[in-house]
């Protein structure tokens, strides 16, 4: 960094300074103390870069400037990334004042840049940072899509504005100045297990408070922090980068980088969603969002142990539902005792073995079926109907066990319509209310469905 020290006692401009620096740090092996003096020169530069632009000549000249800059600052960034490992190498404050000098510095260069902007929309990409930095009039934003910012790293992380985020945050000229980003990596520098899963082993595991996501952010106007209005809020798709289709995950906290305290903070935001696959939050604020979870093991779906299992597994479902069925085959064809006396425990127990019959039939065919959101989310409320029918079954034939041996002698009429009320309705009563008062199904904006 011995140029980049020079270039800045002769009076370069910022842009041409990072520039250099960029250039330095892709061709030098990246080092904990390169990673910390580019957090630091980001930082110290942004200054400087401001002092540049109000001496710009005009409008063209200010705005080619933030251009450069901006992008030598991502471009900074990047090479800083480009082995997250290194980072475990610097202290603790270092590594979190390094991360907010990096993302502050973005954010009020992308502000800078899009301060030169006017109906228009700009895209910085690189490959692990993703910038956009627009100036539009509110019209533009009543379309929802306009709202939406997608990560280009996976399918499921993106953050959606509330429809009327830009109240009080008008410029003059009437339009909204609102810039996103995205880091696909950043996140991984604090972590002690590795950004790509396929790189992480058996004892690496178990990892506590793991970043399981992009990271993923954005600002309106010039206020240093945007609030939402009373009744809305901020939507936060994270995608996890560790799924729990191959690995035991806890529960998700959604949380965002406080520069002030240098460390990720849950306050204004809460989990709405969570699956295998993704994590959605609600926050009441803008700034830079990911999702932190234990990271607990490896399921070892793969293995050959696990393999044994789920064969015993299927085996035994097998044989189950073969048994039921001969059962219930038995039953109903044979209602009467040899003596011609109907057994009073006959009809609780045909449909007890019918509810269990369910049970394992709707077990085996859907208990893996969790990709698709709208099937996973029938098997669970099917499997919480048979169950609780099963129980209640179960019930109804210890009561006619008791009634056969306790009041024998004492003649009692016919409690099938009652019984099917109890076995079957009341359960579905059950889940149609826990349905209802839990979280609905909403969808997301490719009409997916999510639980």
């Amino acid at each position: 960094m011995e140029r980049v020290e020079k270039e800045m006692e002769n009076g370069t401009t910022a842009a041409k300074i990072l520039a250099i620096a960029a250039d330095e740090l892709s061709k030098d092996e990246l080092l904990p103390r390169a990673v910390l003096h580019a957090g630091k020169l980001l930082n110290n530069l942004i200054i400087i870069h401001e002092d540049n632009l109000s001496k710009a000549k005009n409008q063209d000249e200010g705005q080619k400037l933030a251009r450069k800059f901006l992008e030598a600052a991502a471009e900074v960034a990047e090479n800083t990334m480009k082995n997250s490992s290194v980072w475990k190498d610097l202290q603790e404050n270092e590594l979190a004042s390094t991360l907010t000098n990096i993302q502050k510095s973005l954010d009020d260069a992308t502000n800078m840049y899009a301060d030169y902007l006017h109906y228009e929309t700009k895209n910085i990409p690189h490959e692990n940072i993703a910038i956009i930095a627009s100036s539009q009039p509110t019209i533009h934003f009543n379309n929802p899509e306009k709202r939406i910012f997608k990560s280009p790293y996976d399918d499921h992380t993106r953050i959606t504005l509330p429809r009327k985020f830009y109240k009080g945050y008008r410029n003059q000229n009437s339009t909204i100045k609102a810039i996103f980003m995205a880091y696909k990596n950043l996140g991984c520098t604090r972590n002690t297990i590795p950004c790509s899963p396929p790189e992480t082993t058996l004892q690496d595991l178990s990892a506590k408070s793991q970043i399981n996501s992009a990271i993923i952010g954005a600002m309106v106007g010039n206020a240093s922090t945007w609030y939402a209005s009373a009744g809305e809020y901020v939507k936060v798709h994270l995608e996890h980068n560790y799924k729990g289709d191959n690995y035991e995950l806890g529960e998700g906290t959604c949380v965002w980088w406080n520069v002030s305290s240098n460390n990720w903070d849950s306050q204004g935001c809460t989990r709405n969603v969570t699956n295998a696959d993704y994590t959605v939050c609600h926050c009441n604020h803008l700034t830079n969002f990911a999702v932190i979870m234990d990271i607990k093991g490896i399921l070892q779906k793969n293995s050959e142990w696990y393999k044994h299992l789920q064969l015993i597994t299927i085996i035994g479902s097998i044989m189950s539902i073969f048994s039921l069925s001969l059962y219930i085959m038995f039953f109903a064809g044979f209602r009467q005792t040899p003596q011609g006396k109907r057994e009073k425990c006959t009809f609780s127990r045909l449909n007890l073995c019918i509810c269990l019959l369910l049970t394992k039939s709707v077990l085996l065919g859907g208990l893996d079926r969790t990709s698709n959101v709208i099937l996973c989310t029938v098997v669970a409320i099917s499997l919480h109907y048979l169950f609780l029918a099963t129980f209640t079954w179960s019930a109804i034939e210890a009561f006619q066990l008791y009634k056969n041996f306790i009041t024998v002698f004492k003649k009692d009429g016919s409690r099938k319509k009652t019984f099917l009320a109890m076995g079957y309705l009341g359960p579905m009563i059950v889940v149609a209310m826990t349905f209802t008062f839990t979280k609905p199904l909403e969808s997301d904006i490719n009409g997916t469905p999510t639980v």
